[in-house]
Protein backbone atom coordinates (compact mmCIF):
# COMPACT_ATOMS: atom_id res chain seq x y z
CA UNK A 1 0.00 0.00 0.00
CA UNK A 2 1.42 3.30 -1.32
CA UNK A 3 1.62 6.21 1.57
CA UNK A 4 -1.27 8.03 -0.16
CA UNK A 5 -3.32 5.02 0.12
CA UNK A 6 -2.30 4.69 3.72
CA UNK A 7 -3.04 8.33 4.06
CA UNK A 8 -6.63 7.74 2.54
CA UNK A 9 -7.07 4.84 4.44
CA UNK A 10 -6.78 6.59 8.01
CA UNK A 11 -8.63 9.46 6.99
CA UNK A 12 -11.72 7.07 6.16
CA UNK A 13 -11.15 5.65 9.37
CA UNK A 14 -11.69 9.06 11.06
CA UNK A 15 -14.22 10.02 8.50
CA UNK A 16 -16.55 7.26 9.46
CA UNK A 17 -15.59 8.38 13.40
CA UNK A 18 -16.73 11.32 12.81
CA UNK A 19 -19.99 10.94 11.37
CA UNK A 20 -20.69 8.65 14.93
CA UNK A 21 -24.42 7.90 14.32
CA UNK A 22 -25.22 9.60 11.05
CA UNK A 23 -23.32 6.67 9.24
CA UNK A 24 -26.10 4.76 6.92
CA UNK A 25 -24.98 1.33 7.71
CA UNK A 26 -25.19 0.15 3.97
CA UNK A 27 -22.88 2.48 2.64
CA UNK A 28 -19.10 0.72 1.92
CA UNK A 29 -15.60 2.46 1.90
CA UNK A 30 -15.89 2.61 -1.77
CA UNK A 31 -18.89 5.12 -1.72
CA UNK A 32 -18.13 6.95 1.97
CA UNK A 33 -14.42 8.04 0.41
CA UNK A 34 -16.50 9.86 -2.49
CA UNK A 35 -17.58 12.26 -0.08
CA UNK A 36 -13.79 12.48 1.56
CA UNK A 37 -12.47 13.32 -2.26
CA UNK A 38 -15.28 15.98 -2.76
CA UNK A 39 -14.06 17.97 0.01
CA UNK A 40 -10.34 17.00 -0.80
CA UNK A 41 -10.02 15.08 2.40
CA UNK A 42 -10.78 17.49 4.91
CA UNK A 43 -12.77 15.47 7.47
CA UNK A 44 -15.25 18.03 9.37
CA UNK A 45 -16.09 19.01 5.42
CA UNK A 46 -16.47 16.00 4.23
CA UNK A 47 -19.22 15.03 7.53
CA UNK A 48 -20.91 17.73 7.40
CA UNK A 49 -22.09 17.46 3.75
CA UNK A 50 -22.62 14.11 4.05
CA UNK A 51 -24.73 14.58 7.11
CA UNK A 52 -26.57 17.47 5.34
CA UNK A 53 -26.99 14.68 2.12
CA UNK A 54 -28.91 11.86 4.17
CA UNK A 55 -31.15 14.90 5.72
CA UNK A 56 -31.76 15.99 2.17
CA UNK A 57 -32.28 12.09 1.12
CA UNK A 58 -34.68 11.56 4.41
CA UNK A 59 -36.93 14.69 3.46
CA UNK A 60 -37.24 14.41 -0.46
CA UNK A 61 -37.66 11.00 -0.31
CA UNK A 62 -34.80 10.25 -2.46
CA UNK A 63 -34.85 6.59 -1.51
CA UNK A 64 -37.30 5.45 -2.46
CA UNK A 65 -38.41 7.31 -5.91
CA UNK A 66 -37.57 4.14 -7.66
CA UNK A 67 -39.89 2.37 -6.20
CA UNK A 68 -42.48 4.81 -5.91
CA UNK A 69 -42.07 8.09 -8.12
CA UNK A 70 -44.86 8.70 -10.82
CA UNK A 71 -43.38 10.38 -13.59
CA UNK A 72 -44.91 13.01 -15.19
CA UNK A 73 -46.25 12.14 -18.43
CA UNK A 74 -44.59 15.17 -20.70
CA UNK A 75 -41.32 14.30 -19.29
CA UNK A 76 -41.66 10.98 -20.42
CA UNK A 77 -42.73 11.97 -23.91
CA UNK A 78 -41.11 15.12 -24.53
CA UNK A 79 -38.18 15.21 -22.67
CA UNK A 80 -35.50 13.09 -24.84
CA UNK A 81 -32.99 11.85 -21.82
CA UNK A 82 -32.56 8.29 -20.39
CA UNK A 83 -29.22 5.76 -19.64
CA UNK A 84 -28.76 3.94 -23.51
CA UNK A 85 -26.25 1.57 -22.12
CA UNK A 86 -22.33 1.57 -20.59
CA UNK A 87 -19.49 2.92 -21.32
CA UNK A 88 -15.78 0.94 -21.99
CA UNK A 89 -15.15 1.24 -18.22
CA UNK A 90 -18.74 -0.04 -17.23
CA UNK A 91 -20.05 2.93 -16.52
CA UNK A 92 -23.81 3.65 -17.31
CA UNK A 93 -24.18 6.17 -19.72
CA UNK A 94 -26.99 8.89 -19.70
CA UNK A 95 -27.76 10.93 -22.95
CA UNK A 96 -29.54 13.95 -24.04
CA UNK A 97 -29.98 15.22 -27.46
CA UNK A 98 -30.82 18.47 -26.34
CA UNK A 99 -30.44 19.47 -29.73
CA UNK A 100 -34.37 18.75 -30.42
CA UNK A 101 -35.66 19.03 -27.01
CA UNK A 102 -38.45 21.83 -26.50
CA UNK A 103 -36.92 23.50 -23.33
CA UNK A 104 -39.25 26.66 -23.47
CA UNK A 105 -41.99 24.18 -23.82
CA UNK A 106 -41.10 22.15 -21.27
CA UNK A 107 -40.14 24.42 -18.64
CA UNK A 108 -43.53 26.27 -19.62
CA UNK A 109 -45.45 23.09 -18.51
CA UNK A 110 -43.72 21.96 -15.97
CA UNK A 111 -42.87 23.10 -12.18
CA UNK A 112 -39.19 23.71 -11.45
CA UNK A 113 -39.93 21.32 -8.05
CA UNK A 114 -41.24 18.29 -10.85
CA UNK A 115 -38.32 19.14 -13.00
CA UNK A 116 -35.66 18.61 -10.17
CA UNK A 117 -37.52 15.49 -8.87
CA UNK A 118 -37.23 13.93 -12.55
CA UNK A 119 -33.65 14.69 -12.62
CA UNK A 120 -33.10 13.54 -9.18
CA UNK A 121 -35.17 10.20 -9.86
CA UNK A 122 -32.60 10.01 -13.26
CA UNK A 123 -29.78 10.05 -10.61
CA UNK A 124 -31.03 7.99 -8.30
CA UNK A 125 -31.79 5.42 -11.73
CA UNK A 126 -27.98 5.86 -12.21
CA UNK A 127 -27.03 4.67 -8.74
CA UNK A 128 -29.16 1.95 -8.91
CA UNK A 129 -27.35 0.87 -12.48
CA UNK A 130 -24.40 1.03 -10.88
CA UNK A 131 -25.34 -1.08 -8.29
CA UNK A 132 -25.95 -3.63 -10.95
CA UNK A 133 -22.57 -3.19 -13.00
CA UNK A 134 -21.04 -3.67 -9.78
CA UNK A 135 -22.33 -7.03 -9.41
CA UNK A 136 -21.62 -8.14 -12.89
CA UNK A 137 -18.23 -7.26 -13.37
CA UNK A 138 -17.24 -7.92 -9.85
CA UNK A 139 -15.77 -4.86 -9.42
CA UNK A 140 -17.17 -1.25 -7.58
CA UNK A 141 -18.88 1.29 -10.53
CA UNK A 142 -20.02 4.34 -8.77
CA UNK A 143 -19.51 7.00 -11.62
CA UNK A 144 -22.00 7.87 -15.22
CA UNK A 145 -21.02 9.03 -18.18
CA UNK A 146 -23.17 12.12 -19.83
CA UNK A 147 -23.69 12.68 -23.32
CA UNK A 148 -25.30 15.85 -24.61
CA UNK A 149 -25.99 16.14 -28.25
CA UNK A 150 -26.76 20.30 -28.56
CA UNK A 151 -26.90 20.13 -32.25
CA UNK A 152 -30.44 22.01 -33.16
CA UNK A 153 -30.03 23.86 -29.99
CA UNK A 154 -30.64 27.04 -30.66
CA UNK A 155 -31.23 30.94 -28.88
CA UNK A 156 -35.50 30.45 -28.47
CA UNK A 157 -34.53 27.56 -26.05
CA UNK A 158 -32.36 29.98 -24.19
CA UNK A 159 -35.13 31.02 -21.91
CA UNK A 160 -34.50 32.27 -17.66
CA UNK A 161 -36.08 28.90 -16.82
CA UNK A 162 -33.98 26.92 -18.28
CA UNK A 163 -31.17 28.59 -16.44
CA UNK A 164 -33.10 28.49 -13.37
CA UNK A 165 -33.92 25.25 -13.44
CA UNK A 166 -30.57 23.94 -14.54
CA UNK A 167 -28.39 26.08 -12.03
CA UNK A 168 -31.09 24.78 -9.13
CA UNK A 169 -30.67 21.12 -10.31
CA UNK A 170 -26.80 21.52 -10.54
CA UNK A 171 -26.45 22.93 -6.39
CA UNK A 172 -28.60 19.22 -5.85
CA UNK A 173 -26.65 17.57 -7.90
CA UNK A 174 -22.97 18.47 -6.50
CA UNK A 175 -24.41 18.44 -2.85
CA UNK A 176 -25.64 15.16 -2.60
CA UNK A 177 -23.65 12.78 -5.31
CA UNK A 178 -20.16 13.70 -5.01
CA UNK A 179 -17.49 12.13 -7.84
CA UNK A 180 -20.73 10.52 -9.28
CA UNK A 181 -19.52 12.00 -13.28
CA UNK A 182 -17.05 10.00 -14.94
CA UNK A 183 -17.32 12.38 -18.29
CA UNK A 184 -19.72 14.48 -19.91
CA UNK A 185 -19.79 15.18 -23.59
CA UNK A 186 -21.18 17.47 -25.42
CA UNK A 187 -21.24 17.09 -29.02
CA UNK A 188 -22.17 19.55 -32.03
CA UNK A 189 -22.32 22.46 -29.39
CA UNK A 190 -23.80 25.68 -31.29
CA UNK A 191 -22.35 28.59 -29.81
CA UNK A 192 -25.40 29.57 -27.95
CA UNK A 193 -25.00 26.39 -26.28
CA UNK A 194 -21.45 27.24 -25.28
CA UNK A 195 -22.84 30.80 -23.66
CA UNK A 196 -24.91 28.50 -21.11
CA UNK A 197 -22.57 26.32 -20.60
CA UNK A 198 -20.77 29.76 -19.44
CA UNK A 199 -23.76 30.37 -17.30
CA UNK A 200 -24.25 27.62 -15.15
CA UNK A 201 -20.14 26.80 -15.24
CA UNK A 202 -20.12 28.91 -11.64
CA UNK A 203 -22.25 26.00 -9.84
CA UNK A 204 -19.98 23.50 -10.97
CA UNK A 205 -17.01 22.36 -9.11
CA UNK A 206 -13.92 22.55 -10.40
CA UNK A 207 -13.04 18.73 -10.56
CA UNK A 208 -16.78 18.66 -12.34
CA UNK A 209 -16.04 21.54 -14.64
CA UNK A 210 -12.66 19.48 -15.52
CA UNK A 211 -14.69 16.52 -16.37
CA UNK A 212 -16.59 18.64 -19.55
CA UNK A 213 -15.88 17.34 -23.17
CA UNK A 214 -16.79 19.73 -25.59
CA UNK A 215 -16.46 17.70 -29.25
CA UNK A 216 -17.11 19.12 -32.58
CA UNK A 217 -15.53 17.45 -35.86
CA UNK A 218 -13.02 15.57 -33.95
CA UNK A 219 -15.00 13.86 -32.17
CA UNK A 220 -14.71 10.16 -33.42
CA UNK A 221 -11.69 9.66 -32.25
CA UNK A 222 -12.79 11.67 -28.73
CA UNK A 223 -15.38 9.48 -28.50
CA UNK A 224 -13.04 5.85 -29.11
CA UNK A 225 -11.49 6.58 -26.15
CA UNK A 226 -14.74 5.75 -24.11
CA UNK A 227 -17.20 4.22 -26.33
CA UNK A 228 -17.23 1.43 -28.69
CA UNK A 229 -17.77 3.87 -31.58
CA UNK A 230 -19.62 1.78 -33.86
CA UNK A 231 -22.41 2.16 -31.63
CA UNK A 232 -22.01 5.39 -29.90
CA UNK A 233 -22.46 7.29 -33.32
CA UNK A 234 -26.07 5.82 -33.55
CA UNK A 235 -27.01 5.59 -30.10
CA UNK A 236 -26.11 9.80 -29.78
CA UNK A 237 -27.39 10.21 -33.40
CA UNK A 238 -24.28 12.18 -35.03
CA UNK A 239 -22.69 11.76 -38.17
CA UNK A 240 -23.19 8.95 -40.88
CA UNK A 241 -23.79 6.62 -38.05
CA UNK A 242 -27.17 7.59 -37.01
CA UNK A 243 -29.99 5.65 -38.70
CA UNK A 244 -32.97 7.15 -40.69
CA UNK A 245 -35.84 6.23 -38.14
CA UNK A 246 -34.39 8.80 -35.19
CA UNK A 247 -36.52 10.86 -34.11
CA UNK A 248 -36.69 14.61 -35.30
CA UNK A 249 -37.13 18.34 -33.35
CA UNK A 250 -41.01 18.04 -34.28
CA UNK A 251 -41.58 15.00 -32.25
CA UNK A 252 -40.84 16.61 -29.15
CA UNK A 253 -42.76 19.94 -29.47
CA UNK A 254 -44.48 20.64 -26.38
CA UNK A 255 -48.77 20.77 -27.64
CA UNK A 256 -50.37 24.04 -25.72
CA UNK A 257 -53.09 21.67 -23.36
CA UNK A 258 -50.02 20.85 -21.23
CA UNK A 259 -48.74 24.42 -20.48
CA UNK A 260 -49.76 26.40 -17.24
CA UNK A 261 -51.37 29.32 -16.77
CA UNK A 262 -48.92 31.71 -16.26
CA UNK A 263 -49.31 34.38 -13.42
CA UNK A 264 -49.20 38.55 -14.30
CA UNK A 265 -46.02 39.51 -13.08
CA UNK A 266 -46.68 42.84 -12.87
CA UNK A 267 -46.04 43.37 -9.31
CA UNK A 268 -42.25 42.63 -9.78
CA UNK A 269 -41.44 43.93 -12.70
CA UNK A 270 -40.50 47.60 -14.56
CA UNK A 271 -44.07 48.53 -16.57
CA UNK A 272 -43.94 50.54 -19.91
CA UNK A 273 -47.12 51.32 -22.30
CA UNK A 274 -46.80 51.67 -25.53
CA UNK A 275 -49.50 53.46 -28.15
CA UNK A 276 -50.81 51.62 -31.02
CA UNK A 277 -48.43 51.39 -34.01
CA UNK A 278 -45.65 53.14 -31.80
CA UNK A 279 -42.18 51.74 -30.33
CA UNK A 280 -40.43 51.88 -27.19
CA UNK A 281 -36.36 51.85 -26.88
CA UNK A 282 -34.68 50.92 -23.21
CA UNK A 283 -31.42 51.90 -23.17
CA UNK A 284 -29.37 50.17 -20.71
CA UNK A 285 -25.68 49.95 -19.44
CA UNK A 286 -23.47 46.97 -19.35
CA UNK A 287 -19.89 48.33 -17.46
CA UNK A 288 -18.21 44.87 -18.01
CA UNK A 289 -17.08 43.28 -21.61
CA UNK A 290 -18.79 39.70 -21.60
CA UNK A 291 -21.32 40.02 -19.33
CA UNK A 292 -24.61 37.98 -19.91
CA UNK A 293 -28.07 39.77 -19.90
CA UNK A 294 -31.19 38.29 -19.06
CA UNK A 295 -34.72 39.27 -20.03
CA UNK A 296 -38.25 38.28 -19.13
CA UNK A 297 -41.30 40.31 -20.20
CA UNK A 298 -44.64 39.33 -20.51
CA UNK A 299 -47.69 42.01 -22.70
CA UNK A 300 -51.26 42.21 -23.15
CA UNK A 301 -51.03 41.28 -26.91
CA UNK A 302 -48.40 40.55 -29.39
CA UNK A 303 -45.67 42.33 -30.08
CA UNK A 304 -41.88 42.87 -31.88
CA UNK A 305 -39.12 42.65 -29.87
CA UNK A 306 -35.02 43.14 -30.41
CA UNK A 307 -31.73 44.14 -29.27
CA UNK A 308 -28.98 46.01 -30.24
CA UNK A 309 -25.98 48.11 -29.32
CA UNK A 310 -24.77 51.79 -29.74
CA UNK A 311 -21.52 51.94 -31.63
CA UNK A 312 -21.44 55.66 -30.25
CA UNK A 313 -22.83 58.02 -27.72
CA UNK A 314 -25.18 59.90 -30.32
CA UNK A 315 -29.17 59.76 -30.60
CA UNK A 316 -29.69 57.35 -33.69
CA UNK A 317 -32.41 54.84 -34.13
CA UNK A 318 -31.55 51.54 -33.19
CA UNK A 319 -31.71 50.21 -37.24
CA UNK A 320 -28.57 52.11 -37.15
CA UNK A 321 -26.83 50.65 -34.32
CA UNK A 322 -25.28 47.35 -34.35
CA UNK A 323 -27.44 44.30 -34.16
CA UNK A 324 -27.60 41.80 -31.40
CA UNK A 325 -30.76 40.02 -31.55
CA UNK A 326 -32.79 41.45 -34.98
CA UNK A 327 -36.30 42.46 -34.66
CA UNK A 328 -38.91 39.74 -34.77
CA UNK A 329 -42.51 38.57 -33.43
CA UNK A 330 -42.97 36.93 -30.37
CA UNK A 331 -46.28 35.79 -28.59
CA UNK A 332 -45.94 37.26 -25.34
CA UNK A 333 -49.16 37.66 -24.40
CA UNK A 334 -49.33 34.13 -24.27
CA UNK A 335 -46.64 33.42 -22.16
CA UNK A 336 -43.75 35.16 -20.69
CA UNK A 337 -41.31 35.58 -23.55
CA UNK A 338 -37.72 34.97 -21.86
CA UNK A 339 -33.95 34.62 -22.95
CA UNK A 340 -30.31 36.16 -22.81
CA UNK A 341 -27.66 37.30 -24.52
CA UNK A 342 -24.00 37.67 -24.07
CA UNK A 343 -22.35 41.12 -24.32
CA UNK A 344 -19.21 40.87 -25.70
CA UNK A 345 -18.38 44.94 -25.13
CA UNK A 346 -19.19 47.18 -22.18
CA UNK A 347 -21.30 50.20 -23.20
CA UNK A 348 -24.85 51.29 -23.96
CA UNK A 349 -27.20 48.22 -25.69
CA UNK A 350 -31.13 48.82 -26.36
CA UNK A 351 -34.09 46.86 -26.09
CA UNK A 352 -36.76 47.77 -28.55
CA UNK A 353 -40.52 47.19 -28.13
CA UNK A 354 -42.55 47.35 -31.56
CA UNK A 355 -46.24 47.82 -31.42
CA UNK A 356 -46.57 48.03 -34.85
CA UNK A 357 -48.55 44.78 -34.98
CA UNK A 358 -50.70 44.95 -32.03
CA UNK A 359 -54.46 44.78 -32.78
CA UNK A 360 -55.99 45.98 -29.66
CA UNK A 361 -54.47 49.81 -29.63
CA UNK A 362 -52.36 50.03 -26.54
CA UNK A 363 -49.84 47.44 -24.93
CA UNK A 364 -48.51 47.21 -22.12
CA UNK A 365 -44.92 46.02 -21.29
CA UNK A 366 -44.13 43.98 -17.92
CA UNK A 367 -40.52 43.62 -17.26
CA UNK A 368 -37.17 42.48 -15.69
CA UNK A 369 -33.61 43.04 -17.12
CA UNK A 370 -30.65 41.20 -15.27
CA UNK A 371 -27.14 41.61 -15.85
CA UNK A 372 -24.98 38.56 -14.88
CA UNK A 373 -21.48 39.80 -14.60
CA UNK A 374 -18.12 37.85 -15.63
CA UNK A 375 -17.61 35.47 -12.78
CA UNK A 376 -13.87 34.39 -11.33
CA UNK A 377 -13.03 30.70 -12.21
CA UNK A 378 -12.81 29.44 -8.71
CA UNK A 379 -12.73 25.94 -7.20
CA UNK A 380 -16.27 26.93 -5.10
CA UNK A 381 -17.91 27.88 -8.40
CA UNK A 382 -20.85 29.50 -7.31
CA UNK A 383 -19.43 33.29 -7.25
CA UNK A 384 -21.81 34.49 -10.19
CA UNK A 385 -23.19 37.95 -9.29
CA UNK A 386 -26.39 39.24 -10.73
CA UNK A 387 -28.23 42.61 -10.53
CA UNK A 388 -30.98 44.61 -12.32
CA UNK A 389 -29.69 46.39 -15.53
CA UNK A 390 -29.04 50.12 -14.80
CA UNK A 391 -31.67 51.98 -17.46
CA UNK A 392 -30.30 55.03 -19.08
CA UNK A 393 -33.20 56.21 -21.09
CA UNK A 394 -36.54 55.47 -22.30
CA UNK A 395 -37.55 56.30 -26.06
CA UNK A 396 -41.69 56.46 -27.07
CA UNK A 397 -43.74 55.20 -24.16
CA UNK A 398 -46.60 56.41 -22.82
CA UNK A 399 -46.14 56.07 -19.77
CA UNK A 400 -42.99 53.86 -17.56
CA UNK A 401 -42.71 53.02 -14.20
CA UNK A 402 -39.33 51.47 -13.56
CA UNK A 403 -38.27 49.09 -10.57
CA UNK A 404 -34.64 48.48 -10.01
Amino acid sequence: MSTKDQDHSTKLIKFKEALGESLIKDHDDAYLIKWLYARKFVIEDAAEMYKKSMIWRRTTGADTLIKTYQKPEILEKYFPVSFVGIDKQGNPILFNHSGITDFRGLFDSVTKVEFIKYMTYLAELGRKLCNEQSKQMEKFIGQISVVINGEGFSRHNMTKKLIDYMTEFLKVFEANYPEYLYKFYILNPPKIFKLLYNIVKPFLKKATRDKVIFLGNDYKAKLAIDFHIENALDTFCIGEGSSSNKKSKSDYIVPDEYKMNNENISDVNSEIKIGRFGEVEVDFLVEKSNSIVRYSFQTNDKIKFGVYKKTDNSQVKYDKMKKIEALHSVESHKYPEDGCFECEEEGIYTIVWSNKTCLIGKNRINYTLDVLLPNCDTDSGQNIISKPAKCIAIRGAHSAKLKQ
